[in-house]
């Protein structure tokens, strides 16, 4: 018995050693050490990383760091050694630091390091952007010198890259360039073009929608025109367009020589559209017709609201159309493929469908056998009126000259004169025409032409006269009233006299003025030269001494016999004015009396229509101006426009692509930029 006890506990102890003799050893933990635990970075910025080891690894196990919730530090790479990462510059004041965290399995806690960066500098120029669209933006622009002269431009990302003006040498470069045309060709100043002090809601419009674009700025030393700091940059998207499904279906194009006209229907689709007729050689086939329409009307769309001052509904009425229409393109090149597209437009003017096109080719100028006659009355010293009646409706041209200017040239000289004269007027049918702003005693010569597509297509016409002695001495100004009427029921009293066009365009202004208020320009004696505007009454429109109104009317003010305000009720108006004689000498500056409009004072509408309809009978026109923004204006005159009743001759080149606008459209050149409120890309003026 003792020997199986003896038996059993070495047999167990033999067991106890096998097992203690197959063990394997314990591994130890293992450990993470980083090269550092506080990173310096300089304001800068730059590309930065650290070291790391890692004593005892475990099959498998990797370094991990998380998730870094700022913005500027980024691009964050792990490698076998190191953790490298980028820091953005500091633009700010503050000194700022972040704690990064740093993962290994099996180690607890988490290593960390500490990224800590240098304050910046203070901005010398500080631009924020407070608000963007499809086609604008809205920054504040705040220097830190208050005194310091700086510009601040915008443009797209696009152009940049066009023209390789991604450093800063290059930008000032070009916009040193830029400056100098603008002073050399249109006249402006060194201060007219650059800022100082803070600039809160600057707008810089222009903008094609779902573009990459910048504002930048740097100040400037206006006597040499070198930049005093470096450039800062705003860079943004603009918002996409919402597209709508609309389609167009097209009639047989008729051609007539260079002329070409069709008829378009929108199908399922009651809202505005317009068209363009490219000329198809110039088209890109790797850019869709929706980039290219869209380049082309963007940018005309900057030029009407933003250097003329044009609202959107303004725009809608001038170059757009509803429903069905033939449409005419009467300045096409001869023998050239074009492509006709037609596009919806938004009420914020953008283009928001897809193009739909037709291909067509013009014909050939053919000589006319119009005959045109030229009558002239009302001979004063500074004014005529001319009439002109051709025999069909064949495009003419017609200009005015000095009869000593025209000396001793043939008729073929004075065709090839005229034609090639950048103020020829181009129409058809019966024009009635006064000429202003003659020399008394001259003799005068008015010259037409059949003119079509840039060619001749008829011999000369031509009536010479002689202006009369001119009325010197003092000439009298009066803005005459009377009386104004509610635009909403005004627009009522237009539909239910069966001018329905004219009620609905009357009721389109109630959603921003109240009244409709004619005037009649009248002098003592009757001249033809006059100019005068509407103004705020408020302390700085009201001037002490009227004859400190002079230089503002003359550069500014309406010069039509006839016209009509959208205005305010309650708000407090004054008038000025001022005449001059035939030899160019302004008489007394006019001042009305302030005057205020209200809903109880307002006149029958039947007063309106008779002004409207009256005037027209007469031939008087009654498309206002509008006031200067250098004023503190009122709401400007509206310009009312009757597309399909008025026929024009436009052609404007768009950067390499040629395109013109349907004919029907009234493109009056009024206004004037004001460059210190809204400013323009510097690719329109280069293009």
């Amino acid at each position: 018995m003792r020997n199986q006890v003896l038996y059993s506990t070495l047999l167990g102890a033999a067991v106890l050693f096998l097992v203690n003799g197959c063990q394997k050893p314990v591994q130890p933990d293992p450990t993470l050490t980083l090269s550092g635990t506080e990173i310096s970075v300089p304001a800068e910025g730059g590309d930065f990383s650290v070291s790391y080891n890692v004593t005892n690894p475990r099959e498998g196990g990797k370094v991990t760091v998380e998730e870094i919730s700022v913005d500027w530090v980024t691009d964050v790479v792990v490698t076998d050694s190191e953790i490298a990462f980028s820091v953005a510059e500091n633009e700010t004041t503050e000194k700022r630091d972040i704690t990064v965290s740093v993962s290994y399995p099996g180690i607890e806690p988490d290593a960390e390091f500490t990224i800590v960066q240098d304050a910046g500098e203070p901005a010398q120029i500080t631009l924020t952007l407070k608000e963007v669209s499809q086609t604008y933006a809205v920054t504040d622009i705040i220097p830190l010198d208050k005194e310091m002269r700086y510009v601040c431009f915008a443009t797209s990302q696009e152009y940049l890259d066009a023209y390789g003006l991604n450093t800063d040498e290059a930008l000032y470069e070009d916009d040193r360039l830029f400056i100098e045309n603008q002073m050399s060709y249109y006249g402006y100043t060194i201060e007219d073009l650059t800022y100082y002090g803070d600039v809160i809601g600057a707008k810089f419009t222009g903008f094609s929608p779902d573009s990459d674009n910048v504002i930048y700025a740097y100040g400037i030393d206006i006597n040499t025109m070198e930049p005093l700091t470096e450039i800062v940059y705003l860079r943004f998207k603009t918002l996409p367009v919402e597209m709508t499904d609309a389609d167009f279906t097209f009639g047989e194009p008729v051609v007539d020589g260079p002329e070409v006209t069709v008829s378009v229907t929108p199908a399922g689709y009651d809202g505005w559209w317009s068209a363009y007729a490219l000329e198809t050689s110039t088209l890109d086939s790797e850019v869709s017709l929706l980039d290219h329409c869209s380049s082309l009307w963007n940018e005309e769309m900057s030029l009407w609201k933003d250097f003329f001052g044009f609202t959107s509904e303004e725009i809608l009425q001038m170059l757009c159309i509803q429903g069905p229409m033939d449409i005419s393109f009467t300045d096409l090149e001869p023998n050239t493929a074009y492509t006709i597209v037609v596009f919806a437009v938004s009420d914020d003017c953008l283009i928001n469908s897809e193009p739909v096109s037709l291909n067509v080719t013009t014909g050939s100028v053919e000589m006319s056998d119009n005959e045109i006659s030229i009558d002239v009355t009302g001979i004063t010293g500074s004014t005529a009126d001319i009439s002109f009646n051709p025999s069909n409706d064949d495009s003419y041209g017609f200009a005015v000259y000095a009869s000593s200017d025209l000396a001793g040239m043939t008729d073929e000289e004075i065709l090839g004169l005229a034609s090639s004269d950048s103020y020829l007027n181009v129409t058809s049918g019966v024009q009635n025409v006064t000429y202003s702003r003659l020399e008394p005693e001259t003799g005068y010569s008015i010259v037409a032409f059949g003119y079509q597509a840039n060619q001749v297509t008829t011999g000369l016409f031509r009536e010479d006269f002689t202006t009369i002695e001119g009325i010197s001495g003092s000439v009298e100004f009066e803005l005459q009233f009377n009386g104004y009427y509610d635009i909403a029921e005004t627009a009522e009293a237009f539909t239910a006299a069966g001018y329905a066009d004219d009620g609905a365009y009357i009721e389109t202004l109630a959603a921003d003025y109240d009244a409709l208020m004619p005037a009649e320009a009248v002098t003592t004696p009757e001249v033809g030269t006059f100019y005068y505007t509407l103004l705020l009454d408020v302390p700085e429109n009201r001037l002490d001494d009227p004859e400190g109104y002079l230089s503002f009317l003359i550069a500014n003010g309406n010069s039509q016999e006839s016209v009509f305000y959208t205005l305010e009720y309650d708000v407090p108006m004054f008038a000025v004015g001022v005449a001059l004689n035939d030899f160019g000498e302004p008489g007394p500056v006019w001042m009305s009396n302030s005057f205020t409009l209200t809903r109880d004072g307002v006149s029958d509408p039947q007063g309106f229509i008779d002004f409207i309809y009256g005037a027209a009978t007469e031939g008087t026109s009654v498309t206002p101006q509008s006031a200067s923004p250098r004023f503190n204006t009122a709401s400007p005159a509206i310009k009312r426009y009757e597309p399909s009743k008025k026929v024009i001759r436009e052609t404007y080149n768009g950067g390499e692509a040629k395109y013109v606008r349907m004919s029907g459209i009234e493109t009056p050149i009024e206004g004037s930029a004001d460059l210190q409120t809204s400013r323009m890309h510097k690719r329109l003026f280069k293009k």
